[in-house]
């Protein structure tokens, strides 16, 4: 009784926080899009070799990358936009980020053809589906735009109804053609294309209903947001070097089989940080919220908020690590070997879910560029560090992604709390 009786003064305190039942919802729709992603490869990994997935994984980081530079990273702007600039200046900014997307296409679309036809690195897939990934990139970047804008305005159930079905579209069109037309991974790329290209043509037309396509008249506005978003690309870089570069140094040391089998666990790991960023959607809001307000007790009021996500954050890690495993046991044997790096990998993703609790303050305060030289370095250690000791033990790759974790998390900590702390007590008010 007496832990039920400290219990429930925090379930109230979670019940009747609006960002965390926000947050609950918007965790339940990340997952039928990105959490139902990894659904979608456990069920397609019963038709899928170890070698598959490894080229699967290739294919996804070489995604990952070209929606980082076709974004031009500027794509976060829109979101402090709409909390501080007037409805036309968040207008001219939806806009000129789409036209920096738009730019950014066509600059890497010359690299491309330079890969397609003298291969610079070594991929397990003809290279010609380097053309495909850079589609799956923009109309990704298009999508999250729209989504951010249903985010910030806290719109969950239209936010809701586009992830659930596009992931319903996604998860039967990519079982179709993996099981009944390829019988490889192939099937699960063309639903990829098919599914994004599909979203990024009603995204335009949803964002142009609601006349944020305009043609850009505010010229500073060009200016501020590549200055944004320039010391954004190293940061958003930073991902892709551990997990994206990670792959390929697998590749060259070992096989495609391992680089699956730990592309497997690391798909296990990132639920946890799915979780993560699905909470801290709604999180970011309440953050900006706070910190735009003229309340007098801002500090507390944030202390309280960061207190109760982590709670959640444990809870939700300690929870996938116990389901994924038993699932893992009674229904993928293949994949059992790749358990014990995930165990150790789990605990990156715990620290992935707190690194998003302080991130949002150097967001807020426009401070990416002390961000970009946190993560950027640590992600520069996390890759030197991989070159190194991958070659004698994948454990030691697993533990190489702990490692630099906890050290990003060190630095952005520290860093975000003299922000609050300087621009609070100084009565800056945004």
């Amino acid at each position: 009784m007496f832990i039920l009786d400290k219990l429930y003064p925090i379930a109230g305190k979670i019940r009747n926080n609006r960002s965390i039942l926000n947050g609950g919802l918007f965790a339940i729709y990340s997952f039928f899009s990105k959490g139902i992603a990894f659904l979608l490869v456990l069920i397609l990994a019963s038709f899928l070799t170890p070698d598959d997935f490894g080229r699967l994984s290739m294919f996804n980081t070489m995604v990952a990358l070209f929606l980082i530079v076709v974004s031009f990273a500027t794509n976060g702007y829109g979101s402090i936009s709409y909390f501080n600039d007037t409805k036309e200046d968040f207008k001219n900014s939806i806009s000129i980020i789409l036209l920096y997307g738009v730019i950014s296409l066509f600059v890497i679309a010359l690299p491309i053809v330079f890969i397609i036809y003298v291969p610079v690195i070594d991929i397990p897939f003809s290279s010609y589906y380097c053309w495909y990934a850079l589609l799956i990139a923009f109309c990704l970047f298009v999508f999250g735009i729209h989504q951010d804008y249903y985010r910030v305005q806290e719109k969950i159930r239209a936010y809701g109804v586009f992830n659930c079905g596009s992931a319903v579209a996604n998860m039967i069109l990519s079982i179709f053609l993996v099981v009944i037309v390829f019988h490889t991974w192939e099937g699960r790329m063309y639903a990829y294309l098919g599914c994004s290209v599909a979203l990024c043509i009603i995204s335009l037309i949803l964002l142009n209903k609601d006349k944020l396509l305009v043609v850009p008249t505010n010229k500073k506005k060009w200016k501020e947001i590549l200055f944004w978003g320039i010391p954004m690309i190293p940061h958003a870089a930073s991902g892709w070097l551990k997990q994206g570069a990670d792959q390929y140094i697998i590749n060259s040391n070992y096989t495609v089989y391992e680089v699956g089998i730990f592309g497997f666990a690391m798909t296990l790991t990132n639920i946890i940080a799915t979780i993560g960023s699905a909470f801290n959607s709604s999180h970011s809001v309440s953050v900006f919220k706070i910190l735009s307000s003229d309340a007098t007790d801002k500090i507390l009021a944030l202390k309280k908020q960061t207190r109760l996500m982590l709670i959640v954050y444990i809870a939700a890690s300690i929870v996938t690590v116990i389901a994924s495993t038993v699932l893992v046991l009674l229904f993928y044997d293949k994949y059992r070997v790749s358990l014990p790096y995930f165990w150790i990998l789990s605990i990156s993703g715990l620290l992935q879910c707190v690194y998003f609790l302080y991130c949002n303050y150097l967001f807020y305060y426009s401070n990416t560029k002390q961000l970009m030289y946190i993560t950027f370095t640590t992600s520069i250690i996390h890759l030197l560090l991989s070159l190194i000791f991958t070659r004698y033990s994948l454990f030691l790759t697993a533990c190489i992604y702990v490692l630099s974790q906890m050290i990003m998390n060190a630095f952005v900590y520290k860093k975000s709390i003299d922000l609050i702390k300087k621009n609070i007590e100084n009565g800056k008010i945004y």
